[in-house]
């Protein structure tokens, strides 16, 4: 059997939802194929024109083989190639890479793309977790089940931490340890008055540090000041208290609930916060009794504090 029409049937299998193919040629020829999430196995008896072809093949088989399954003992998944093709990390040439290791990637996050028989095909993640290794290289020709990015899962904030994931995860690779999505699950503010992005890191019912990041486009510059965008003072506190409710509201038993404005203390504005701007959120709880409590609260830009003071909170 001609060595064009195995690796064109290849590609059929593989675009096909069979998982497992057996075929007996008249000429001797045996294909038996089949497939899972991840791997694949292409065997016996494949005669090739060139039998220096063929052994190059056998070798290609057996290190796929061992990728797979020394990339199996580490933690997370191994996305695999579900076609013969070149493989490609960027859209174009001059193009930011579709994702770099340890970059964050979703369920149905464009990964690569895979050119076949002339047709570029986005290769999208089959799971939610964290880019570990890209394990090819850039327009290098990949076959059917080649290894091509391993991604270890990373931990979704539902009230706990599971204490089986390994702390390197928990803490995803340096990036932040909560980001917009998670923090809803926590407090119950919503865009467009949800004014933390991200956390990175937090102790429940002590403390937490969170960044909101101004840009040009928020909601309040239009009115505040037309031709000279300021932040607002209450926006920056309300930026504190909403970092404050998220250590104190990720307590189990204040799952589900709110945290509203007590009272407002000491607090005094120091700095101007305009677009552009990363705003750095810290607010430390120095007293709890019962369902009130009191948070230390500081907002910073780069080294200069923006505003500093006290948050009194109660729980309901």
């Amino acid at each position: 059997m001609e060595y064009e029409k195995i690796i064109e049937l290849i590609n059929d299998f593989g675009n096909s939802k069979l998982n497992n193919l057996k075929l007996d040629f008249p000429d001797g020829t045996k294909i038996d194929m089949s497939k899972n999430e991840e791997k694949v196995k292409i065997v016996e008896n494949i005669e090739m024109p060139n039998s220096q072809r063929k052994l190059d093949d056998e070798k290609d088989y057996v290190q796929t083989k061992e990728i797979i399954s020394e990339n199996e003992s580490k933690k997370g998944k191994i996305m695999t190639s579900p076609m013969v093709g070149t493989f490609y990390l960027k859209p174009s040439p001059n193009a930011e890479p579709y994702v770099k290791v340890g970059q964050n990637v979703k369920k149905g996050d464009v990964l690569c793309i895979i050119e076949a028989m002339k047709l570029m095909n986005e290769i999208e993640s089959e799971y939610d977790g964290i880019i570990e290794e890209i394990l090819v290289k850039d327009a290098e020709c990949v076959e059917y089940g080649k290894p091509l990015f391993r991604i270890s899962w990373f931990l979704i904030w539902d009230g706990s931490f599971s204490e089986k994931e390994p702390s390197q995860i928990r803490k995803m690779k340096g990036e932040k340890m909560l980001n917009k999505e998670e923090i809803k699950n926590i407090i119950p503010q919503r865009e467009p008055f949800l004014m933390v992005d991200e956390v990175e890191s937090f102790v429940p019912g002590e403390s937490c540090v969170a960044y909101k990041y101004v840009n040009e486009n928020e909601w309040y510059f239009k009115g505040h000041f037309p031709g000279n965008p300021i932040m607002p003072g209450v926006l920056i506190v309300e930026s504190l208290a909403q970092t404050g409710a998220v250590a104190i509201l990720s307590l189990e038993e204040n799952k589900g609930k709110n945290a509203l404005f007590g009272g407002i203390d000491k607090m005094k504005f120091k700095k101007q916060v305009v677009p552009g701007d990363k705003l750095k959120l810290e607010v430390k709880i120095i007293k709890r009794k019962g369902p009130i409590g009191i948070g230390e609260a500081v907002a910073t830009c780069g080294e200069k504090i923006v505003a500093r003071g006290e948050l009194t909170f109660a729980v309901v």
